[in-house]
């Protein structure tokens, strides 16, 4: 093992990164790539035009060998994902159904430029913590080089699909921008947009936003049916994959009992259903016991109730089922609405289905601060760009000095789900800066059904399909099996011809 050789390496690396750094020409770290092919691969001829000698083969040690194997691993592996694509898999239903839980993609780098790691002491293949431990930092912050994003073939657009780092994920105290977790949501607003939702329709600078043919809106409904409910084959075979069963009472309460009952965190709905004081009330996840339907004179009705999320199709398949009676959309809880919002403690009286007008921050834009929006942009001009924001009875002060206007030095992005109404997005925690931006999802390798058993558990037709584009997603699966299949072939025959 030639450990001078690998000290020497990680040396010339380092200070490869402070000169190019200190030059500000993004693309020169690309380099990184030649010293490590001109210390480990050795598979570029940099002298093209000179005929390249062979180099006389050398007897190495087992295990020299392994350490060379896994070093080469391991660098090329992180240079392809920190650069060029990075794996990436869908852990939560906030994009269905454009997106699916257990989804693997494969996200590209390159669409919106490689973003030149700023904390680049870290262990790779590991994010932002230790394998096997819930808050160990997998990184020291003793070195951090800034924001450096090097050019893209574009730029982020209107109804891109994007992963970024969750902005306000306090994992750990003061995370570096880049180690913050991964989330993926749709760019439904740019830098410079203003933006509205007006009865769960999104408005971008007074025109409506429709999704891409390819997405699936979703939203929350309240399904009443007879009997005992659905049966999973129809779900599945639906695609109906939220469900959540409710519980409806009456009872005959007064005011106090009313706002008693409202306070609970269970109650999904409180509703005066006539003039004798009698209300409606469902429970999400709670059945109410004994006690409580004698004390407040309550009944359990014969009705089954579901919380559904449902796309059109769906809404539209059940409620041609003999069995529902009624799809309805329910009201908003306390977690979608008023001071929970986007940005917290608000009087703007927003929601999840009804919000804005917001203005999304530009970089060289400027704009007029006032009591009515400096707690929009609070955290844009503290965290994100790194000043000092406090609030004074004459006026708001920017680094001490008295400000009645501020110019954003960075671009922002207004993201949400699919899933509109199980979706934690930049409703409840505001802008994504693009310093945040990781890259685009361009194809979806694999797709597991977490609700299927066996080979059904395989999604097939959405496996080796492109995430955006226009009309049905189509799989080229076949496609790469024809091809790997030709590929052995002719290397088969090239082998044995060399060999004769």
């Amino acid at each position: 093992m030639n450990t001078k050789k690998h000290i020497l390496f990680l040396v010339s690396c380092l200070a490869y990164i402070l000169i190019v750094k200190l030059s500000g020409l993004n693309w020169l770290y690309f380099g990184v790539l030649a010293i490590a092919d001109y210390n480990y691969w050795n598979y570029i001829n940099w002298t093209f035009w000179k005929k390249r000698k062979v180099k006389e083969e050398v007897k190495r040690s087992a295990i020299g060998e392994w350490i060379n194997a896994i070093t080469f691993a391991i660098i090329g592996a992180t240079l392809i994902h920190t650069f060029i694509i990075q794996p990436f898999t869908i852990p939560t239903s906030s994009m269905e159904k454009s997106m699916l839980i257990g989804d693997y993609l494969l996200v590209s780098k390159l669409n919106y430029g490689p973003n030149v790691p700023n904390t680049p002491l870290s262990i790779p293949f590991m994010h932002n913590v230790l394998v096997g431990s819930e808050n160990t930092p997998s990184f020291t912050k003793s070195v951090q080089l800034g924001y450096n994003r090097l050019t893209g073939f574009t730029s982020v657009k209107n109804n891109d699909i994007v992963v970024f780092n969750y902005p306000v994920d306090d994992m750990q105290e003061a995370m570096p921008f880049d180690k913050k977790t991964h989330y993926v949501k749709r760019c439904v607003g740019i830098a410079g947009d203003s933006l509205e939702i007006k009865n769960q329709k999104v408005y971008i600078n007074g025109n409506e936003q429709p999704l891409p043919d390819r997405s699936h809106g979703q939203f929350s409904y309240i399904v009443t049916s007879k009997g005992n409910g659905f049966r999973q084959k129809f779900l599945l075979e639906n695609e109906i994959t939220e469900v959540y069963p409710l519980h409806e009472y009456e009872f005959v309460l007064n005011e106090e009992n009313v706002n008693l009952f409202k306070e609970q965190a269970y109650i999904r709905n409180v509703e005066l259903i006539d003039t004798l004081n009698t209300y409606r009330i469902i429970t999400q996840g709670v059945l109410l016991n004994a006690n409580v339907l004698a004390t407040y004179q309550g009944v359990k009705t014969d009705n089954s109730l579901f919380l559904m999320m449902l796309t059109d199709e769906n809404v539209a398949k059940l409620k041609s089922l003999s069995t529902v009676t009624s799809v309805t959309i329910p009201e908003l809880l306390a977690s979608q609405k008023g001071n929970i919002m986007f940005p917290k403690g608000n009087n703007y009286n927003w929601s999840t289905d009804n919000y804005g007008p917001i203005f999304i921050p530009k970089a060289g834009e400027t704009i007029q601060l006032s009591e009515e929006n400096v707690e929009m942009y609070a955290r844009v001009i503290s965290d994100y760009e790194a000043n000092s924001l406090e609030q004074k009875e004459d006026g708001v002060y920017i680094n001490d000095v008295l400000s009645t206007e501020y110019t954003f030095q960075m671009n922002y992005y207004w993201m949400m789900g699919d899933n509109r109404h199980n979706s934690l997005d930049s409703r409840f925690w505001g802008f994504v800066p693009e310093n945040h931006v990781v890259g685009k999802p361009v194809f979806n390798w694999l797709s597991i059904d977490p609700n299927k058993k066996g080979l059904d558990k395989i999604r097939w037709s959405r496996m080796f399909t492109f995430i955006h584009g226009e009309g049905e997603p189509k799989s080229y699966l076949i496609h790469f099996l024809i091809l790997v299949g030709l590929w052995n072939l002719v290397s088969r025959y090239f082998q044995k011809k060399k060999a004769a």
